[in-house]
């Protein structure tokens, strides 16, 4: 088990950004953009449209999502841009699908045992109680799948392995990467096109430095 290095990760992650964080920064301006239109684009003459259109972005949005992450993993691995970089394997798509079906499942059951009166009192701390779980110890999978091509049970169990004993500092991490976006937000929002890629990047490079 390697122990998570905060300094490591901000140091060699503000690196790679430098470096070969450019096409991160134009996709997340891409992303901003398309986000505006269709935050801002009301069909009400097409009213039957706005549901299709809906799908189609968040589709859209997620594929972008995926390649957004590649671009990070490149980063780190210190790769310079090329257009096959933003092709991704199906069975990598699929795999993301099945990981956030996993992820998802016992959520939707518990909310459906919620719906049964007075158990919310035991159900929403249980809801707490896996979201946090989920979010620290099996935040890696994603990375597992896209940059090994590892299939949802083992990136799982891969991120858990990564991941145990890391709790606390990886809180910390976060923390230390919200303030960094914070202080993006607060120059006009224009910061925050930067410290986005730049905090997304330094999340990989953590991973990099576990897994590795």
């Amino acid at each position: 088990m390697k122990k998570l290095s905060i300094d490591n990760a901000l140091n060699q992650g503000y690196e790679s950004f430098k470096k070969f964080g450019a096409p991160l920064v134009i996709f997340t301006i891409l992303l901003f953009i398309i986000g505006f239109i269709f935050g801002y684009y009301s069909p009400s003459e097409v009213e039957q449209y706005y549901g299709l259109s809906q799908v189609i972005f968040s589709i859209l949005l997620g594929i972008l999502s995926l390649i957004y992450l590649q671009l990070t993993l490149n980063a780190v691995h210190h790769k310079r841009f090329k257009a096959e970089h933003l092709l991704i394997s199906p069975i990598r798509i699929i795999y993301m699908i099945l990981l956030l079906v996993l992820f998802l499942f016992p959520i939707f059951i518990l909310g459906m045992v919620s719906s049964i009166p007075m158990s919310l009192i035991v159900i929403l701390p249980l809801i707490i109680a896996y979201l946090v779980f989920t979010n620290i110890y099996l935040s890696q999978a994603k990375y597992f799948i896209l940059d090994k091509g590892y299939n949802p049970l083992q990136a799982i169990k891969a991120s858990f392995s990564i991941m145990k004993g890391n709790g606390i500092r990886f809180i910390l991490f976060n923390v230390c990467l919200m303030t960094i976006n914070v202080l993006g937000l607060l120059c006009f929002l224009v910061g925050y096109l930067i410290t986005a890629p730049l905090t997304e990047t330094i999340k990989a490079q953590l991973y990099q430095n576990l897994s590795s």
